[in-house]
């Protein structure tokens, strides 16, 4: 048993301790010790969705909408204040079975994004149905355009849309955005009145293939990361399909872009809707340095 002069001792120390007797530790979201008046070393955070632990990191995968906060930054100079991410928006859709690929959405990544003690609100951007993707974005500090619409609606986005001829029509492809994606494909037209030419959808890492009445164009090329820990591939673009009055030609997809014909793309990875298919919709990721 403690003698009068040690047990006093004990008492004045815990009652001078800002978190409680010597000794206590307090846990952030992130993993993060904090406790007997020393700053942590990374950042306090939380989420709308739970993170998964990847070694020393913490991965918030967002497939709908949420909000991310940074509740307290930390003294580490290196990743105290700053994240990796990884932003897909939506991918464009398709209007009817004869037009080209939609386009992927815009697909932004990068480590060393410095952030503040503040409510980030994720917006997870839906796939475009006859229409361009919806935008993804990380607050006002990333913003990813969603993929351009395939047919006669816009055909600019993150990446474009493939193009599209026959006898009467004649619609160029869409453009992609620098740092997010690339243009859809173009085409060559020699058939006779019923025939047509769709160039595929443009994807995160390539144009999208040219078509003629012969060759339906294929979906652009995706992007792959290993922010969660596991090689994925998303952001391909939508694949086309082209005829020359006998018979269709059926272009390829890869990275969630829809293909052959009439398919979606695949939800969270932005991938551009096949002719008369939707986009899929898009993705955030967010890590962060978590512990030692």
């Amino acid at each position: 048993m403690q003698n009068a002069p040690a047990m006093l001792a004990q008492r004045m120390m815990n009652r001078q301790a800002p978190y409680g007797p010597v000794g206590m530790v307090s846990q952030n979201m992130s993993g993060n010790k904090k406790g007997g008046g020393v700053s942590s070393v990374y950042m306090s955070v939380n989420a709308s969705v739970s993170p998964i632990a990847v070694g020393s990191y913490d991965v918030y995968i967002f497939n709908a909408s949420g909000t991310f906060s940074v509740l307290a930054l930390g003294t580490n100079p290196a990743e105290g204040n700053k994240i990796e991410y990884l932003v897909i928006a939506g991918g464009g859709g398709s209007t009817t079975q004869f037009e080209g690929g939609a386009g992927a959405g815009g697909y932004k990544t990068a480590s060393g994004l410095v952030v503040t003690a503040q409510t980030y609100a994720i917006t997870v951007g839906g796939g475009g149905s006859n229409t361009v993707g919806v935008n993804s974005s990380i607050g006002a500090a990333v913003i990813s355009n969603g993929g351009g619409a395939a047919g006669f609606a816009v055909k600019n986005g993150g990446s474009g849309a493939g193009a599209y001829r026959d006898t009467t029509n004649n619609i160029a492809a869409g453009t992609g955005i620098a740092g997010q994606g690339f243009a859809g494909g173009s085409v060559t037209f020699t058939g006779g009145a019923t025939a047509f030419s769709t160039g595929g959808g443009g994807g995160a890492g390539g144009l999208g293939g040219n078509g003629s009445i012969t060759v339906g164009g294929n979906g652009g090329a995706g992007l792959t990361s290993s922010i969660t820990g596991s090689a994925v591939a998303r952001g391909g673009g939508g694949a086309a399909y082209s005829f020359n009055g006998v018979t269709y030609n059926f272009g390829t997809s890869t990275a969630g872009g829809g293909g052959p014909s009439d398919q979606n793309g695949t939800a969270n990875t932005g991938g551009g809707g096949s002719s008369s298919g939707a986009g899929g919709s898009g993705v955030i990721i967010i890590k962060v340095r978590a512990r030692a």
